[in-house]
């Protein structure tokens, strides 16, 4: 799921040079959730919040408990 909401979105759009994942040279537009996805329960993943968004490189939200 998270590969089908990333890069594999990124190269349905032709845009994987660009974005997608993290890497230098990409768009940097990317968000910090308050818990591993990976890790918790999939019952608990929409409970997920953001810490940090980021877009082209820019912090656009940081959640007041955020550092």
């Amino acid at each position: 799921m998270l590969h089908a909401h990333n890069l594999g979105g990124a190269y349905a759009d032709f845009q994987e040079a660009v974005t997608g994942s993290i890497s230098i040279g990409k768009s940097a537009d990317l968000v910090v959730l308050d818990r591993n996805v990976l890790e918790v329960p999939p019952s608990e993943i929409s409970r997920a919040g953001v810490s940090l968004a980021m877009f082209q490189g820019k912090v656009i939200h940081r959640a007041s408990s955020a550092k």
